[in-house]
């Protein structure tokens, strides 16, 4: 039998279908054929965009193909689809994406899939939206064509709050790119400076991913000048990221757990305590963040807060089951006795797992849900 048909591997995830839960399912179906996707960057289209992606789908004939267009959005632990509709139709699209014009353009295939020679580009512009936007269209065509290397680091955090996504990233890359260089001590400055004080979300937001991003490369430089695995053991700078645990945007503390969970040497007790209240907290978008970061972590200080999590793996959304079940396999794995440990799960009531009947493992040992 083919499993992907047989037990609706390919469908959004649904409880009376036999679907396994060793497999993140997906939040929609979209369109067939895709080639070309990009996100929105902010500017040169309504409102109603923001957020959005656009994708190109290709299927051999006009009548069928089109650029689509949907809307993920924030669902629990997950997403969801806002949005999901036809943007062109009638098209055979091969690629989408925004010029520093703030135009869609859009590459053609000509009909069928024989090489014809007769490939194409369409402009797509939205005259109302980008008349409304006239400033912001001529600034952001602005920023791009200048580039960013000759920006101080003043100017480029406050471009980390820009409406047009396109501007926000290019100042991060070079916030991160100055950042392990001469001017390291004024941008590292800065960015902290944003990341505790800025009311903007999305300045914040950069913020820490550009100071993530920092730390990663100087860490890998310690690692290559140390010429050894000890340099995870040590401190590669005296940067530290700003304790932001208890921030009460949970986007802010997803983004901090992401970064902590990617610098090995960054570990301590005090950052551990803080990703078990998190994994313990109300934010499901959170709790997922410090249940990935602490399978990161590997060692068994964690073990017992994520199995508590596994325990109640009824109430888990599918995006928790994988998380948590992929940072228990981590832990296990690097730990030194890992059948012993969970022989000691299995056996202290406080952390002990039902396992499920006729499921072939006997007690003591407790199984994660995933069969």
């Amino acid at each position: 039998r083919n499993p992907w048909l047989a037990e609706h591997m390919w469908e959004p995830r649904d409880p009376a279908k036999n679907q396994p839960a060793s497999i993140l399912s997906p939040i929609a179906n979209l369109p067939d054929g895709p080639g070309g996707l990009v996100h929105y960057p902010g500017t040169g289209l309504p409102e109603k965009y923001n957020g959005c992606f656009f994708l190109a789908c290709y299927k051999g004939n006009t009548a069928t193909s089109q650029v689509a267009v949907f809307k993920p959005v924030p669902d629990g632990a997950g997403f969801k689809l806002e949005m999901l509709e036809t943007f062109i139709p009638g098209c055979q699209a091969t690629d989408v994406d925004f010029g520093p014009d703030s135009r869609m353009y859009v590459s053609f295939w000509d009909e069928g899939w024989e090489r014809t020679a007769q490939g194409r580009i369409m402009k797509v512009a939205h005259e109302e939206a980008r008349k409304a936007q006239a400033g912001q269209i001529a600034e952001v065509q602005k920023l791009l064509g200048e580039g960013m290397k000759q920006r101080s680091p003043e100017e480029l955090v406050k471009l980390l709050g820009h409406k047009d996504q396109r501007v926000r990233l290019e100042a991060e890359w070079e916030l991160a790119s100055k950042g392990v260089n001469k001017e390291k001590e004024a941008v590292t400055a800065e960015l902290t400076k944003i990341m505790q004080e800025s009311g903007n979300k999305l300045q914040r937001l950069h913020a820490i991913w550009a100071f993530g991003q920092i730390l990663r490369t100087l860490e890998t430089r310690q690692l290559q000048n140390t010429g050894g695995l000890e340099a995870f053991s040590q401190k590669p700078s005296p940067f530290q990221l700003v304790d932001l645990h208890a921030d009460p945007d949970e986007e802010v503390r997803c983004a901090w757990l992401r970064v902590v969970a990617d610098q090995p040497s960054y570990f301590g007790e005090d950052k551990v305590r803080h990703m078990i209240e998190l994994l313990n907290g109300s934010s499901a978008r959170v709790r997922l963040a410090a249940a990935l970061a602490l399978g990161k972590k590997g060692d068994s200080d964690a073990l017992g807060a994520l199995i508590r999590i596994a325990r109640d793996g009824q109430q888990l959304s599918q995006e928790m089951t994988c998380v948590v079940s992929g940072s228990l396999a981590r832990i296990l794995v690097n730990h030194q006795d890992p059948i012993g440990t969970l022989q000691f799960a299995g056996t202290n009531p406080d952390l002990r797992i039902p396992i499920p009947p006729n499921s072939g493992v006997s007690p003591p040992l407790p199984t994660v849900r995933d069969q």
